[in-house]
């Protein structure tokens, strides 16, 4: 379940569902695995994603902002000098991957041999152009608990770079990291991955507050964010929006008697309120 909630957030996916069977319902002879027993009663299942959603909300804060682009994969070795395979639909990781050209090398550390012992890196923009990158662990098994099939990990960047930040998956904090030699050790529980900036303090993780007020034709805007408000757009029934404009503190607007009107503000690394 790990492995396939954080493996899709690296490729760039921007939500996750989970669907209830109602099982109940089918006949004795049928049965559907799924999050919940007969009786509305919640399985193993059910504690898995327990366990694993606030990481995932912790995460999704910022990848929803992020544009994907490029998700590679990470081999690992299932015996000394013998590669294992790239799945199908998937390139192996190379230079230059995800246009970061400071990483030079990503590798599963030596001395854990093993099929399916590999990764996953996608690779991510914001609006500002800053670049970031996930890694997750592609080792699970179904007698594996994620500490079990923990795998480590190193990613070696060129000599421009020595620190970095890690978007904590339990906390939600950003941190940084200090880079020994330009390079990060990185330790990941089975089918799971760690969200990092290149730059240092790039997370935007701020609460952005704004506000609106009608006088007359004219609306007066106010809004504020650590890293910059650079758009806005309008609308009546936050169904139909104007289109994205510069962010200003005025703006020419006819409210219908009785009616409402609806501002959103996008800020510097995409996100918005």
């Amino acid at each position: 379940m790990r492995l396939q909630a954080f493996a899709t957030q690296a490729a760039g996916f921007k939500g996750l569902s989970y669907f209830l069977y109602d099982v109940d319902d089918l006949p004795t002879d049928k049965w559907i695995c799924g999050l919940m027993n007969r009786g509305g009663i919640p399985n193993s299942m059910y504690t898995a994603a327990q366990s694993m959603n606030p990481e995932l909300l912790n995460l999704g804060k910022s990848l929803r902002c992020l544009d994907s682009t490029d998700i590679r994969y990470v081999r690992g070795q299932w015996l000394t000098g013998f590669w294992n395979s790239v799945p199908g639909g998937l390139t192996n990781w190379s230079s230059g991957a995800g246009g970061i050209a400071e990483i030079t090398a990503v590798a599963v550390a030596s001395g854990q041999l093993g099929v399916r012992k590999d990764g996953f890196i996608g690779f991510f923009n914001d609006d500002t152009g800053k670049k970031y990158f996930m890694l997750t662990n592609r080792y699970c098994g179904q007698s594996l608990t994620p500490a079990q099939s923990a795998l480590n990990f190193t990613v070696t960047f060129n000599s421009s770079v020595n620190q970095i930040s890690r978007l904590n998956r339990t906390t939600g904090q950003q941190e940084p990291i200090n880079l020994s030699n330009h390079v990060l050790n990185l330790n990941l529980p089975g089918g799971t991955g760690d969200l990092f900036c290149m730059t240092v303090g790039g997370f935007d993780l701020s609460a952005p507050t704004g506000s609106v007020t009608v006088n007359g034709n004219v609306l007066n805007l106010s809004a504020s964010d650590d890293k910059g408000v650079t758009a806005m757009r309008f609308s009546s029934d936050r169904l139909t929006w104007t289109a994205w404009e510069p962010y200003a503190t005025t703006k020419s607007w006819t409210v219908p008697a009785g009616g409402t009107v609806y501002v959103q503000f996008k800020y510097a690394v995409g996100s918005i309120s």
